[in-house]
């Protein structure tokens, strides 16, 4: 069976049409204390609810299921509906079992400097270490502990070429939406519900 690495890296990121240059009403924020005010998560589970809009289809297509982090780099994404499909990034390795459950593929993130990235990005902030995507991402940041808005601006060529910009929202701990903007146009939004500590 012949894997499209473009479609999995789609699975992993959160799209929306047109990027915001700031956000609104919030006052600029340094990252040293965004750091501050996301350092100290707990394990948790979450549900999620994720909705893609896609160039080359007329309608949206909707996905939920649950999302696990554990520190210091495991993230688990188990979607359950429309099909069940599950994602588990231990580390530097990426496991996708597809909706046959009989198909299973395994990656080094390493690998591919696209999906390199992205999860390094992704379990960088999980950790509480949003300093550290300066080493990928041009970074503005605005609001407070009650509320922070993150915008992520792609350096390297590869990454620049896919992706316009990345947004993610919190409050306190806790990772509330991501957006992803495509330069292809497509897109996709992740709204993550309430957290359980483990």
């Amino acid at each position: 069976m012949k894997f499209k690495l473009g479609a999995f890296i789609g699975s992993l990121v959160f799209l929306i049409v047109t990027p915001p240059s700031m956000a609104a009403e919030q006052a600029p924020l340094a990252v040293d204390r965004l750091a501050e005010i996301i350092t100290g998560a707990p394990d948790h589970t979450a549900k999620f609810h994720e909705e893609r809009r896609l160039i080359l289809l007329s309608e949206p297509i909707y996905l939920e299921g649950t999302l696990l982090f554990r520190a210091p780099g495991r993230y688990e994404k188990h979607t359950l509906s429309p099909q069940r499909e599950d994602m588990v990034v231990d580390g530097e390795w990426v496991t996708v079992t597809l909706p046959d459950r009989s198909t299973e593929i395994r990656l080094n993130m390493a690998d591919d400097s696209l999906l390199h990235g992205l999860l390094f990005s992704l379990q960088s902030l999980l950790n509480g270490n949003p300093e550290k995507l300066s080493e990928i991402f041009a970074i503005e940041a605005w609001g407070g502990a009650d509320g922070w808005t993150l915008r992520l601006e792609p350096g390297p060529p590869a990454m620049a070429k896919r992706i316009k910009a990345i947004r993610v929202t919190g409050e306190g701990h806790w990772v509330r939406t991501i957006e992803l903007w495509e330069n292809t146009g497509d897109y996709l939004i992740m709204t993550i519900d309430s957290e359980v500590a483990e």
